[in-house]
């Protein structure tokens, strides 16, 4: 070892407030969120962190700090940016997913917008058993906005997940502009980032 950070993340000691935390429980199952950032990072009230084998690390809490109580519990830790989907359907017609295996989406989950007709069957959300992971997305697993159609999710499997497993709903536009023959919309919904900038007009 060098000594030298391989990998840093200056917000975490920042003070920064804008984190979401799960902890989840190896012993009983159990998930569970808090925006409360400094009672989900183990190493907020850190006063040492020091590697002491491969894969392993150990860490010392000031004296008077609130410490984590139990043994075998994950933490997962993330910003609230939400920069991109795992999976993205967009102005698609009868998209069906079918027997899939889904153990990690980065950001939002499965996103579908402005589609017609969608079908999930036999989709398994699920971190692999034999992997390290506990999460399957940071967000919403499956989202569906604007779209029109039928909705059809069948004989799925939803693995733990830092907001909602299925979230369906419209968007809400607000017509900011209106010049001969465009009109300039402005988009209500701050998680619809990756919407082209041209459906704008």
């Amino acid at each position: 070892m060098t000594g030298t950070p391989y990998w840093t993340y200056d917000d975490l000691r920042s003070g920064r407030t804008s984190f979401i935390g799960q902890t989840y429980s190896v012993a009983n199952g159990s998930n569970t969120r808090s925006s409360a950032w400094n009672t989900v990072i183990p190493f907020r009230q850190a006063s040492d962190v020091a590697i002491t084998s491969p894969g392993h690390v150990r860490v010392t809490y000031a004296a008077g700090s609130t410490t984590p109580a139990e043994l075998g519990t994950s933490y997962q830790i993330r910003t609230t940016t939400r920069d991109t989907p795992g999976f993205f359907i967009w102005q698609s017609k009868n998209t069906t997913l079918s027997n899939v295996d889904v153990g990690y989406l980065h950001g939002f989950g499965l996103v579908s917008q402005f589609s017609d007709g969608l079908t999930l069957s036999g989709v398994n959300f699920r971190a692999p058993a034999d992997s390290w992971r506990t999460t399957v997305a940071f967000a919403d697993l499956v989202q569906v906005s604007g779209n029109k159609g039928k909705v059809t999710i069948e004989n799925c499997n939803f693995g733990y997940v830092h907001d909602d497993p299925i979230n369906i709903h419209g968007t809400y536009w607000v017509m900011a502009a209106k010049k001969r023959q465009y009109r300039d919309f402005l988009i209500q919904a701050q998680r619809n980032c990756w919407i082209p900038a041209v459906l704008s007009r």
